[in-house]
């Protein structure tokens, strides 16, 4: 009789333990599904380096992409402008790629690489747009002076003539024209003269983040640029084709823009660039 109630008592605790964990996983299933679940697990997390460059593990499908707060309403003419600096590098190739597949063009500001012009040409034939960076991508001897800025820019320009029939007016200053490492009367100076010879600098209004010693992967690339992107009519984006994480969310990046009515364009179609130190901005600073 004892072993026969040690028996039933027993059983009747399983089947409430089996009951309990029944109830837990309906709720579980209720609040949460297992893609949301996965995806709070994968939200990128930035933390400082103290040197090197670590990996985290990517997700799988996009992040969720996140309205922002108060957005202001688009006027129309919703166009998105994807940049490249830096390159072109080995990976060149592949992001064109990228871009083939989903129908849409970026612009590439280039320096100066050698044993690279298959890359240059390949640029310029996909219909994306070869643009100027700096034959040389060292701030101080950059920027020593006037003359030594555009020395460097004519090489580069000379240098870019044999792979496109654009006038290569249009350019981004290393660092941007918000780049503090030079003195700012030297700089200004160069960014005057840039009006009295008929070029033009364009700087961005939303970025990848992407050229840090933080780590990173695809999620934080995506969620850098997506929702910060849709605040703008025409956000000119900047990106780094030799990063793997920027390469890997780009196509989330295209897929985001297109669902919210963007189309893609080249930087030489924007009317009104995006310049973080402006003309008048240079003109104030050599007058004071």
């Amino acid at each position: 009789m004892k072993q026969t109630k040690r028996r039933r008592i027993v059983t009747i605790s399983l089947l409430i333990c089996l009951a309990a964990a029944a109830v837990v996983t309906a709720a579980c299933t209720l609040f949460f599904s297992p893609g949301e679940m996965v995806l709070k697990q994968l939200r990128p997390v930035h933390v400082e380096l103290s040197g090197g460059r670590q990996n985290l593990s990517d997700p799988d499908e996009p992040p969720e992409v996140s309205e922002p707060s108060e957005p202001e309403p688009p006027k129309g003419g919703k166009i998105a402008y994807l940049t490249f600096d830096d390159g072109p590098t080995p990976n060149t190739p592949e992001v064109l790629q990228i871009l083939r597949e989903h129908g849409v063009t970026a612009t590439f500001f280039t320096v100066f690489h050698k044993d690279s012009d298959a890359y240059y040409q390949q640029i310029a034939d996909s219909g994306c747009q070869l643009a100027i960076h700096g034959y040389t991508h060292s701030y101080r001897s950059l920027y020593a002076s006037v003359d030594s800025y555009f020395a460097d820019f004519y090489k580069m320009q000379d240098y870019l003539r044999q792979f496109t029939a654009d006038p290569l007016t249009d350019f981004r200053f290393p660092g941007g024209s918000s780049q503090t490492v030079t003195d700012e009367r030297t700089f200004c100076g160069i960014i005057l003269e840039t009006q009295n010879r008929g070029l033009r600098y364009i700087d961005w209004n939303v970025s990848a983040e992407d050229a840090t010693n933080r780590p990173i992967n695809a999620g934080t690339v995506f969620n850098n640029i997506i929702p910060a992107a849709f605040q703008h009519d025409q956000p000119v984006i900047l990106m780094h084709e030799r990063v793997p994480y920027t390469r890997e969310a780009l196509p989330w990046i295209i897929a985001a823009l297109k669902e919210q009515g963007y189309q893609f364009g080249l930087i030489k179609d924007l009317e009104q660039p995006v310049q973080h130190r402006t003309p008048d901005y240079a003109a104030a600073v050599l007058a004071g």
